[in-house]
């Protein structure tokens, strides 16, 4: 017995020593339990009841059992009596040892608040500004999340960064999951967090796409303004809005009544009341109006089934390709008929003073024989040089005109009808020149059974083109130069106008005028306007005055 007492008297001295080391020899071995010392003589009985075998005795070092691998150790979690700064830390082999770190915040960690209230604390034995530390922002263990997030940083006790794009920290806890929300896509937070794609007026299946709520409409609703927070606001059976946002009734091609028809199933669509004048529906469908026309050389639309067809063609056409969508195609010019053979184009006989000199039956014939200076009065009979074709013969010319490649053709300068001013309307002037079997030249034009073009793309300044005069008997006369007769730009087909020039009394001398930025000027050319008249109608005459004897139109 007072070898116990020696014994437990010992112990007491040693754990009371232990940091600072025994002062005596080994001491005996404190439970890890309840800190009583083993007796030496006990020793065995004590490790068997305790289901682990440690020494009688530890040294003053590691004073302490631990039961749990029955070694001697420095200290126990539960007698952590390390020195400051130091804390009782478990071993990867087993046992306990002090190992550098702090235990509380108001020991181990200057100018801390207890359980970490100042920006001081100890967080897994280690002391830490909670202000600014990742993994314990404003406390010991709340880590900042970094889920979608760039720049993840802990200011002042609250973790923060960057939300990368498309995403949002809509649960305001970027230490949970960073930017947890996808606000491209969920309907909940479209945009931004918190912005909610509800279901809509007529609005189902509310959607988010790239950050833009959208959804499907319920039929016969339409969302016109393109605004989706207020759903489908449109109705989409109004003549403004028939079927789709952007159908408008009034607008069907030629038709007359338009209006929004909502049938009992399915999608309004524009119906109308009847077609205008020379059109037809062929394909039954009503949206698109009345699409048959009056075809290419035809007299009347008709259908045949869904198709747009014809009645007859007009006289001088034929249909030689059988293709009646596009009408009639076949039309020999200068012939008493149009005909087909097989598929060609043909026809019976030439008109009076025509010839066919090109051996194209499709184009008819194309020469007429009293003014063609390549085929005067007869294929292949070309007037010499500076010959022009007159009623079938070869006569000189009295004049050249320059095409605007450049190219100069002569020309006859005939008078204008009687030759006056007031009687030269524009079908005079053409009824001049074809009697003579030419057309009345103009600077710019479609091209017409009595109008020849110089090739001008661009007329609209009174050009006319460039002329010379190699008849005395013109000196000193005028020119009626056309600048645009039977031409779809500028005045259109039912106008023209042009300049009146002074035909030179020097033989020979180039005249006439081209505007600066019109095809075919040149500056080494004369460029001098004279009498200008604007757009009118091709049944006036030119409404100036001039003073000349006679009024001559070129013919080629």
């Amino acid at each position: 017995m007072n070898r116990l007492l020696a014994s437990l008297g010992m112990a007491a001295i040693c754990v009371a020593l232990a940091p600072f080391g025994c002062a005596q020899g080994d001491a005996p071995a404190i439970d890890d339990l309840d800190g009583g010392a083993v007796e030496a003589g006990d020793a065995s009985k004590d490790a068997k009841d305790a289901g682990h075998d440690c020494p009688s005795t530890c040294t003053e070092a590691t004073p302490y059992c631990d039961k749990a691998t029955g070694k001697c150790v420095a200290c126990l979690p539960t007698h952590d009596t390390c020195p400051v700064t130091t804390y009782c830390q478990a071993q990867p082999g087993g046992g306990y040892k002090c190992a550098v770190g702090c235990k509380t915040d108001t020991i181990d960690c200057p100018g801390a608040g207890e359980g970490g209230a100042g920006n001081i604390a100890c967080c897994d034995h280690a002391c830490v500004d909670t202000q600014s530390s990742l993994f314990n922002c404003g406390y010991c263990g709340k880590h900042c999340g970094s889920v979608h997030l760039t720049g993840p940083s802990c200011n002042f006790g609250a973790c923060d960064g960057t939300c990368d794009f498309g995403y949002g920290d809509c649960n305001g806890d970027k230490s949970v999951d960073g930017c947890e929300t996808n606000i491209g896509t969920d309907v909940n937070n479209c945009g931004a967090c918190g912005h909610v794609c509800a279901t809509a007026a007529h609005l189902t299946n509310p959607t988010c796409t790239n950050g833009q709520c959208g959804g499907t409409c319920e039929v016969g609703w339409g969302d016109c303004n393109g605004n989706p927070n207020d759903g489908c606001e449109q109705q989409l059976n109004t003549n403004t809005h028939c079927g789709t946002c952007t159908t408008v009734c009034s607008t069907l091609p030629h038709t007359t009544g338009g209006a929004c028809v909502v049938p009992d199933a399915g999608t309004a669509s524009c119906d109308y009341a009847a077609c205008t004048t020379g059109y037809l529906d062929c394909d039954m469908v009503h949206s698109n109006g009345c699409e048959c026309g009056t075809l290419p050389n035809t007299t009347a639309p008709a259908c045949n089934g869904t198709m747009c067809d014809y009645t007859t063609c007009t006289t001088g056409y034929a249909d030689c390709d059988s293709n009646r969508g596009n009408g009639c195609e076949c039309h020999p010019l200068n012939t008493n008929t149009a005909m087909c053979t097989g598929s060609n184009c043909d026809y019976g006989t030439c008109n009076t003073n025509f010839q066919d000199c090109d051996g194209n039956r499709a184009n008819g014939c194309e020469s007429n024989k009293l003014g063609d200076s390549n085929n005067c009065n007869g294929c292949g009979n070309r007037c010499p040089t500076n010959q022009g074709c007159v009623n079938g013969a070869c006569v000189p010319a009295t004049g050249t005109v320059t095409d605007v490649m450049g190219v100069v053709h002569p020309i006859m300068m005939v008078p204008c009808g009687n030759g006056t001013l007031s009687n030269c309307t524009q079908a005079v002037a053409e009824s001049s020149c074809t009697a003579i079997g030419r057309k009345v030249v103009s600077h710019a034009s479609d091209g017409t059974t009595g109008v020849i073009s110089l090739g001008a793309t661009v007329s609209c300044e009174w050009s006319v083109g460039y002329f010379v005069n190699s008849s005395q008997a013109l000196a000193g006369q005028c020119l009626i130069g056309l600048s645009n007769a039977s031409w779809t730009q500028c005045c259109g087909l039912t106008m023209w106008h042009g300049n009146i020039l002074t035909i030179p009394t020097t033989l020979g001398q180039q005249f006439g005028y081209i505007y600066s930025t019109e095809i075919g000027y040149s500056s080494s050319m004369t460029n001098q306007t004279g009498l200008t008249w604007g757009c009118i109608a091709k049944t006036s005459a030119p409404s100036v005055t001039g003073s000349c004897s006679v009024y001559n139109v070129a013919c080629e």
